[in-house]
C-alpha cells in the first residue's frame, strides 16, 4: 500500500460493502448488523503499511452500537472504477496511530466520503 494511493467514490462504496461482508465472514460482526468506514487512515510505523480503518457499528434497525477499528491491507489493481481487492483484515491492537495519514473521512453533514488529496 501506498501512502499517497486515494481511493476513488466508486472504490469507496465497495470496499464499504466488502468490508462489512469480510467483517461477518470472521464473526467481527453477527449477520443481522451492519457496519459503515467512518475513516481511513495509512500508517507504516512498523514497516508494514496498512490502514487503520474505524468502522461504525449498527443493529439491523440502525441504532448504532459502537464501534470496531481494524487493520486492513487492500490493493487497488483493477483502475478507480473497480472494487479494490482486500488481502487481511484484522483487528488492530492498538488505539488511533498518532503518525498516520488521513485518507477518508465520512462528513455527517453531507452523508459523504472526503477523500483527502
Amino acid at each position: 500500500m501506498r501512502e499517497d494511493f486515494r481511493p476513488s467514490e466508486t472504490q469507496m462504496h465497495y470496499f464499504d460493502q466488502d468490508l462489512t461482508t469480510r467483517m461477518k465472514e470472521l464473526g467481527m460482526i453477527q449477520g443481522d448488523e451492519d457496519g459503515m468506514v467512518n475513516s481511513i487512515d495509512w500508517y507504516n510505523w512498523d514497516n508494514k503499511p496498512r490502514w487503520f480503518v474505524h468502522v461504525l457499528l449498527f443493529t439491523e434497525r440502525g441504532d448504532r452500537r459502537g464501534y470496531v477499528e481494524l487493520d486492513v491491507r487492500a490493493v487497488d489493481w483493477n483502475g478507480p472504477d473497480h472494487p479494490m481487492g482486500i488481502e487481511n483484515v484484522e483487528v488492530a491492537g492498538h488505539g488511533y496511530p498518532c503518525n498516520s495519514t488521513t485518507v477518508v473521512q465520512w462528513d455527517r453533514s453531507t452523508e459523504e466520503w472526503v477523500i483527502q488529496p
